[in-house]
Parts: C-alpha cells; sequence; structure tokens
C-alpha cells in the first residue's frame, strides 16, 4: 500500500483493481491519496489485497485492507491537522475504484467490490459516516476498450446502474458517486494503453486538488452524483505539467557535477613547493635521534663513580706503598666499584633510560602521526582541489620515508655494538708494582752512598797528587809514594790532608747527585705508572664502560627510529590509500550524478508510460533545459564548492569523503537552488523558463481547445439529445492571464471554464466531463444488428450482510 499525506479535510482512497489501476495509481502517486492495489486471483503479487473471485467471501480482505488506509486517514491527529480550524464538517471520504473492464475476471467483480467498499466502510465507520457529520462517496472509474467483451462490459455497466439507483440515505451499499465510462476511442481519436493510463491519472489529480475538491461553485459534482439515479459519466484529460521535480533534479546534478569536477581538477606540481610542505612531515634520522636523545649527556645522567688512586709521595718506600696504598685491598675495592657501577647501569639504570626513550617513542609516534592527520586535513580543507594537492604532498613525504628507512635500516643491519672492553686495572697495578718494586730504598741509598763516597774520597786524593807529580815535577819518581812532592806555590794545596779533604767534598757532591738522581727517576717512573693507572681507570669507566652502554641506548634509539619512521610510513600509505578512495569515491559520484541527471532526462522527455504525448505534454523540452540551467546555476561554481566542502567537513572527517557522497551533494545542491524550486514558469518575464512555458502553453491550448472530447460513444438517437459537456480548464493564478489571451486569441472566451484553482503552480489540466447518461444512451449497451440484445437487466448486487 503506497500512502500520500493528505493535508486536506477530504480523505481519498484509490483503489486500483487489477493492472490498469495498479498502473494508473503509480501514474497518480504525487497526488495527495492513499493507493490500495487489488490483485487478482489468491496468487496475486502484491503489497496491497488479494481479491480471490472464486473465495467464499471474495471482498473481505479488499474491505478489510480499505478500512486500515481508511483509519489512518480518520485519525484525530490527522483530521485535527489536515481540516481548517473553522470549518465544523466533518471528514468527507472517497473511494476511488479504478479498473479495465477488458481485463480477465474484472468486469463482473467491479460492481459488488464497490458495493462491498460502500457497504463496509459505511458500517466500519458509521459513527462518522452514517450518523456523524462525515460522508462516503464510492466512485467507480472504469475503461471499456474496444478490444474486450461488450457483453460483459455491458453486464458491469447494467449492475453499476442499478447500483447506484439505490439513493437512500439509508442504504448502505449506495455510492453516493458518479460511474465513469471511459473507451479507449472517441469521435475523433483512438488512445492507447499509456495515454489511457496518464488520463486517469491526471483526471485523479484534478479530483484530488483540494481547491476543487471544496470548490462551491459545482466543480465538486464531478464526484459526487447530484444527476438521475442509474446514469453514467464520461471524461477526457488532457495536462500540461512543468515536472519541477524532474528540472531540478537535473539542474541539481549539473550543478554537482561541475562542482565535483572542481574537486577532481588536476593540480600542476611545477606550481606547488611539494618539498617545503612535505619535509616537515617526515623528519630526518638525525633529527628523531636528538629527540629521541636524553636532554643531558649520557655520563652525567649515570653518574660514573670516581675510584681514587692514592698519591705517591718521595719519602714512601716500596713496601708501603705496594702494600698499603696499592695492594689487595685497593684492588678489590676498585674492582667492586666498576662492577657495582655495571651492574647498577645494567639492572637499573639502562631499563629507566629504555623506559623513559619508550616514552619518548610512544609520543614521537603519536605526534608524528597526529601531524599527519593534521596536515592532510587542513590541505584537504584549504581548497577543492586540496585533496589532490595532499596526495602530491604525501607521496614525496612516502619517498623521503622511505629513503630514512633504508638508511636506518643498514645501520641497524650493520651495528656498531663491540663486546664491552676489559678491565685494564690489573695490567696497569701490575705496570705500577714493577715501578714502585725498583724504587730505592732510602737507608740503603744511604749506607752504600757513605762507602762510595769514602772510596771515592780516597781514589780522588790519590789521582790530585799524582796529578801535581805528574805535571810539576821534572822527571819524578811517579811510583815512589813516599818521595817528597815537588816545590812549588801550589805545593800546600797537595799536601795531605788538603787532597784528601778535597776528594772528600768532590766525592760527597757527585755521589749524593747521581743517587738523587737515581731515586728521581725511580720516583718519576711510579708516578708516572700511578698516573696512567688512574687515567686508564677514569677513561675505561667514563669512556669504555659509559661509552659501551651508549651505543647500546643508540641502537636503541636506532630501533625507535626505524619503528616512528616505519609508522610514519605506514599512516602515509594509509592517508594515500584514503586520498585514492576519495579519489575514486569523487568519481563514482560523478557517475552517480552522471546518472542522476539521465534518469532526471528520461522522466522530463522519455518516462515510459508516463511519457510526454500529445494530450499530456512537457512545458520544458529537450532544448530548453541548457537554457534555463544556464540561468538558474550559481554565477560561482567554485565558490559553491568551497562552501559544499566547508558544510561537508564540518560534521564528518575527510577520510570518509563526505564531499564525495551525492546524496548530500545533491541535496546541497537543491538548497543551493531553491529559489528555483519556488519559481513558477507563467510568471512574467524574459527568462528561458518563461519563454519555454508561454510557447509550450500556447502550443498546448491551440492544439487542445477543439479537439479534447470525451471517449464514450454514444446510441445514435441520444446522440444529439445528449447534454454538453462541461469544459473545465485549472490553471494556477500565475498562468490566468496568459490563457485568458490565448483563449481570447482563438475566440473561445466562453467555451471553456477556467478555474485558477491548481496549487502545481507549473500544471494546466484541461477536463471535458459528460455527465447524467442513461444506460440505454451508451452505445455499449445497444443490441447488435441481428436484434439480439447483447445484455440483459442484471440484478443488482447483494451487499454484504449487515454484522
Amino acid at each position: 500500500m503506497r500512502g500520500i499525506d493528505d493535508r486536506t479535510r477530504r480523505p481519498t482512497l484509490l483503489v486500483g483493481v487489477g493492472a490498469f489501476g495498479r498502473d494508473v495509481a503509480r501514474a497518480a502517486r504525487g497526488a495527495s491519496l492513499v493507493a490500495l492495489d487489488v490483485a487478482l486471483g489468491a496468487d496475486g503479487k502484491t503489497d496491497g489485497a488479494a481479491l480471490d473471485p472464486s473465495a467464499k467471501d471474495p471482498y473481505t480482505p479488499v474491505v478489510k485492507r480499505a478500512e486500515d488506509a481508511l483509519a489512518a486517514l480518520l485519525d484525530v491527529g490527522h483530521y485535527l491537522g489536515s481540516s481548517s480550524p473553522t470549518d465544523p464538517r466533518g471528514p468527507l471520504c472517497d473511494v476511488l475504484v479504478v479498473a479495465d473492464l477488458g481485463e480477465s475476471s474484472v468486469a463482473p467483480l467491479v460492481a459488488p467490490l464497490a458495493a462491498a467498499l460502500a457497504s463496509g466502510l459505511r458500517r466500519a465507520f458509521s459513527a462518522i459516516l452514517r450518523s456523524g457529520d462525515g460522508a462516503l462517496v464510492v466512485c467507480p472509474l472504469l475503461v471499456c476498450p474496444r478490444a474486450g467483451d461488450r457483453a460483459v462490459m455491458a453486464r458491469a455497466a447494467s449492475s453499476l446502474a442499478e447500483l447506484s439507483r439505490q439513493t437512500s440515505s439509508s442504504a448502505r451499499a449506495r455510492l453516493g458517486g458518479r460511474v465513469y465510462l471511459v473507451e479507449d476511442q472517441s469521435g475523433k481519436y483512438l488512445l492507447s494503453r499509456a495515454e489511457m493510463v496518464r488520463s486517469f491519472a491526471a483526471f485523479l489529480s484534478t479530483l484530488c486538488l483540494p481547491p476543487v475538491r471544496d470548490d462551491d461553485r459545482g466543480v465538486r459534482r464531478l464526484v459526487e452524483d447530484d444527476g438521475p439515479p442509474g446514469t453514467f459519466a464520461t471524461f477526457a484529460c488532457a495536462s500540461l505539467v512543468f515536472d519541477h521535480a524532474a528540472l531540478s533534479r537535473i539542474a541539481a546534478a549539473r550543478l554537482g557535477r561541475e562542482i565535483l569536477a572542481l574537486l577532481r581538477a588536476p593540480v600542476d606540481p611545477a606550481a606547488l613547493d611539494i618539498a617545503s610542505l612535505a619535509a616537515p612531515l617526515v623528519p630526518t634520522q638525525s633529527r628523531l635521534d636528538t629527540e629521541l636523545g636524553e636532554a643531558e649527556p649520557l655520563a652525567e645522567w649515570l653518574a660514573p663513580p670516581t675510584i681514587d688512586v692514592p698519591p705517591i709521595e718521595w719519602d714512601d718506600d716500596p713496601e708501603t706503598l705496594l702494600e698499603r696504598k696499592f695492594g689487595s685491598l685497593y684492588r678489590a675495592r676498585a674492582e667492586a666499584t666498576i662492577a657495582a657501577f655495571r651492574d647498577e647501569v645494567e639492572r637499573f639504570r639502562m631499563d629507566k633510560l629504555a623506559a623513559a626513550l619508550e616514552q619518548r617513542g610512544k609520543v614521537r609516534l603519536e605526534g608524528g602521526a597526529r601531524a599527519i592527520e593534521t596536515r592532510v586535513a587542513e590541505l584537504v580543507a584549504e581548497r577543492p582541489t586540496g585533496h589532490a594537492r595532499a596526495l602530491l604532498v604525501l607521496r614525496d613525504a612516502r619517498t623521503r620515508a622511505k629513503g630514512y628507512l633504508d638508511e636506518v635500516v643498514r645501520a641497524i643491519e650493520a651495528p656498531e655494538l663491540s663486546p664491552l672492553p676489559a678491565s685494564p686495572l690489573a695490567e696497569k697495578l701490575a705496570a705500577l708494582e714493577e715501578a714502585i718494586s725498583y724504587r730505592p730504598r732510602p737507608r740503603r741509598m744511604v749506607v752504600l752512598g757513605a762507602a762510595l763516597g769514602l772510596v771515592s774520597a780516597l781514589l780522588l786524593s790519590g789521582v790530585l797528587v799524582s796529578s801535581y807529580r805528574a805535571l810539576l815535577a821534572p822527571f819524578p819518581p811517579f811510583f815512589d809514594a813516599v818521595s817528597p812532592l815537588p816545590a812549588g806555590r801550589l805545593r800546600p794545596f797537595f799536601t795531605p790532608p788538603v787532597p784528601l779533604l778535597a776528594g772528600v767534598a768532590l766525592s760527597a757532591y757527585s755521589t749524593g747527585y747521581r743517587l738523587w738522581k737515581h731515586r728521581k727517576r725511580h720516583h718519576n717512573w711510579a708516578c708516572e705508572a700511578r698516573d696512567d693507572l688512574a687515567q686508564s681507570i677514569a677513561r675505561h669507566i667514563r669512556e669504555d664502560l659509559v661509552g659501551h652502554y651508549e651505543r647500546r641506548l643508540h641502537y636503541a634509539r636506532l630501533l625507535w627510529v626505524q619503528r616512528v619512521l616505519a609508522h610514519l610510513l605506514g599512516r602515509i600509505e594509509q592517508a594515500l590509500a584514503a586520498l585514492e578512495a576519495t579519489r575514486a569515491a569523487l568519481a563514482a559520484a560523478d557517475r552517480a550524478l552522471h546518472r542522476e541527471e539521465h534518469e532526471g532526462e528520461r522522466n522530463l522527455f522519455s518516462g515510459g508510460m508516463l511519457a510526454s504525448s500529445v494530450l499530456h505534454a512537457s512545458i520544458v523540452g529537450p532544448d530548453d533545459v541548457d537554457a534555463i540551467y544556464a540561468e538558474i546555476r550559481p554565477p560561482e561554481p567554485s565558490a559553491a564548492a568551497e562552501r559544499w566542502l566547508r558544510e561537508s567537513l564540518a560534521e564528518r572527517p575527510w577520510t570518509e569523503a563526505p564531499f564525495a557522497a551525492h546524496d548530500d551533494l545533491l541535496a546541497f545542491c537543491r538548497a543551493e537552488l531553491e529559489s528555483f524550486e519556488k519559481t513558477s514558469p507563467f510568471e512574467e518575464g524574459k527568462s528561458a523558463l518563461h519563454k519555454a512555458a508561454e510557447a509550450s502553453a500556447k502550443g498546448f491550448l491551440r492544439r487542445l481547445f477543439l479537439k479534447l472530447s470525451p471517449g464514450l460513444e454514444l446510441a445514435p438517437k441520444y446522440a444529439a439529445e445528449a447534454p454538453a459537456p462541461l469544459r473545465l480548464l485549472f490553471a494556477p493564478p500565475e498562468a490566468r492571464k496568459l490563457v485568458d489571451a490565448t483563449l481570447a486569441e482563438g475566440g473561445f472566451e466562453g467555451a471553456w471554464d477556467v478555474r485558477a484553482l491548481s496549487p502545481d503552480p507549473g500544471s494546466i489540466l484541461l477536463v471535458v466531463a459528460r455527465t447524467g447518461l442513461p444506460l440505454e444512451a451508451l452505445a455499449l449497451a445497444q443490441p447488435d444488428d441481428g436484434g439480439s440484445a447483447r445484455t440483459n437487466r442484471a440484478a443488482p448486487p447483494n451487499p454484504p450482510e449487515e454484522s
């Protein structure tokens, strides 16, 4: 069941019987009515009701579904919301039964179905439709095709005539509405099935117009039967419509495609400084290493210990140095200090450093990913081609990230991780012990120095005396020690004990200097060994150990640099994939809008059963669409594209490609073209729409003023006496001047009753109706040439008994 909310005080139910009724209901779905499809047979596939002629009570399911549909329309909320506050009248319900009597099994069922609907609905809503202020009208509208069985159709007409004669206000089965019979040929032309469907749909739309249904000047009699009982009516209908929906659909699709074209426009890489935009997104290895490194030097953070090396004094003897200063206790204490430092670093401080590095690494991971997301979002939202610019920037960033990552991977695969250097303590202590072991003892030096000095003094005194003898005494008895010394001025200086004293003095000075120099050399040797020990220990701790841990930490930083770069590369790949998906979504949206535009053009120009035809024309033709769109489109599509980009990104992230959602884009474009939705094509002006409407209206009216005639053949003897048809022209108030001028040009001022009642600002409806036709006036009910009647007076159908 398909329902369209009726905002008037007259709820209308369209009961479409069979295929023809279903097609008419679909064609009239723009009218303010509720449609109920009735399929014939127990297995009829429909979302409405099934009417099985072989069933015991075939009409009850249809009446039940009609009750449900009408109950929704009679709801208190609907009634109060759809009726005027100053109108005291109750709801006037119309039930329009549409069927083709030429369809199999339809003709015998129409009259009983109409009677069942009238009786069942009045019984179900008796307080409203009988004793209350409401009323019910059942109006059958039936097609009598020339290809149908005329005898069957004549019997159906006879049954309907008998049913319409029940005019008593107490009879529940009374119809109260006219019975329309329409043939597919008039006195001037033939009508195809599609034209019949369009005519019925247009006529029903006319009957459902609120001003027409509430008209107090006689138009309401098109539905209510105020003529003699048992009479029939017929009609012909033509329409000139301005399909606002289809044209708005085309315009919105075209504007959307223009916006998509701006969004999909290519970007010239030469006009874009890609490197400056991509460089901040991918940090270099050195920059990452600096960001991940400690704020202060590692040696200060590790706080390596200082091992004191005792000084070597001048008076220290070897035993004191070896036993008290550099003995086994000193070695054990130094080794314990180094081992404690290594254990502290490896067990605690390196873990803290690793944890701090991990924390900084995670922050850098999140910051890098967030920076990419933020920057890409800024680029996308910057302008309509922002996603294309972001795509170029990210491609360059991906190349950079891959290059940096390859460098880091090579560094990781060839690490500078040498084993922990051995402690130099033992080696340097051994060298110091050797130097100390050769250090002279002071007492020993005194004793040995004195002995050596005495010997040296004796030798020097003898050398002095012998030298004097050899130099001054001629032919001295050199080896004669007891011979007197030669005379001379220098003899007193060589006379004992002077030479001995001189030898003692020289020997004491020479021996003392040599011993001091010997002691000084060994003291310096020991001091140098001690200094070498101190420097080696300090270098081992601050360079070897700290450097070893620093290399390990640097390797850990390299692993984090690799992780950060790999994560950035992954995020860049994800962003690139999202941007590529965005481009694909834009292409898909363009295809969808192309289909939307094509569908709108198909509905506007060649809509199949609802296509524009001779009787049912469209104001806008294929040649008018381009000119109309050129006038109603925004003067600056780029500004519209920027607005669409801002609005679409206001509530949803760019990764969802909201600007490629064609449904939302169509809604945006319809809002941009909102002024066109309120435009009447008949408003005076020089626009392309007004020109097309004026030309179409004049051609349509001139073509059909004299040609439109009802499609029901009358018997020859009644044709001349038949009442004149009612000619009604429904037009919007804006078109009244144009219609009057066209009527005046053709001299038809009094031939048509012009009613400016159409609520649609773009539709003109022509209705030619003939009422008050008795059954005998129908050619359908006349006997054939052989004199045998095609129809017998049939008994009126019995309505369902009251429960």
